[in-house]
């Protein structure tokens, strides 16, 4: 697993699956989007389904979108809106 901040200048190895750390970081704060991806959502700025129809999601300065995958869409969407509401 590599993990990449929202700079995307650092970035560290860990051996460890995403599965495994969708239990360590279970709750509101964090989404798995996409196969390959997990997310803080505290730094969602923008979802958005661009014209080709692949769902994106933007966070904080990071300059590129992760993709979502269509099946993780409302998952995400729900999870955003519920962590909105806690703040």
């Amino acid at each position: 697993t590599i993990l990449t901040d929202v700079t995307g200048v650092q970035t560290c190895s860990l051996p460890i699956s995403l599965k495994a750390w969708e239990t360590v970081l279970s709750g509101a704060i964090f989404c798995r989007t996409h196969k390959s991806t997990i997310i803080n959502m505290a730094r969602v700025t923008e979802l958005a389904r661009p014209a080709n129809g692949i769902p994106k999601v933007f966070l904080g300065q990071h300059p590129h979108p992760f993709k979502v995958s269509r099946r993780m869409v409302g998952h995400l969407k729900t999870t955003l809106m519920n962590t909105k509401s806690l703040t």
